[in-house]
């Protein structure tokens, strides 16, 4: 009866374990490696490059906005990650990459003065600044 019950226990953790990794492979998205969830806090127009949405509105538009500014939404998930973040390394380190990313942004947005975006970028911009001078 012991055994009984080991096997049990054994084949139930195995199936919680590979249910997990199986959650966990789902919600990793492959082309940037940004989990669902974190993916599903971002604006719309940054669905489709993570979660394949079709449609206008899932998309940052090319011709007014430029081919780079789809790394505005990495800039995104790299701020969201250092505000949850509670290790100051971690904070500091993922919002200089999105300091990196935004600055970028408004280097290419010269180019495309009627992007839609831009106020946007400025004010991420701006908060990304002001979090890092307060880990100094």
């Amino acid at each position: 009866m012991d055994r009984m019950k080991l096997a049990v226990a054994g084949a139930a953790a195995l199936a919680l374990l590979a249910g997990q990794a199986s959650m966990a492979a789902d919600s990793v998205i492959s082309s940037r490696k940004a989990p669902a969830s974190e993916v599903m806090m971002l604006p719309k127009y940054c669905w489709g490059q993570y979660l394949g949405y079709k449609g206008s509105q899932f998309h940052i538009p090319k011709r007014t906005c430029g081919v780079f500014m789809n790394h505005y939404c990495q800039a995104l998930i790299y701020k969201n990650r250092a505000e949850m973040s509670i290790h100051p390394h971690k904070k500091r380190s993922n919002l200089g990459r999105a300091r990196h990313i935004l600055r970028g942004n408004l280097k290419q947005m010269k180019k495309h003065p009627n992007c839609p975006l831009r106020s946007a970028v400025q004010t991420n911009l701006r908060s990304v600044e002001m979090q890092l001078q307060t880990l100094q």
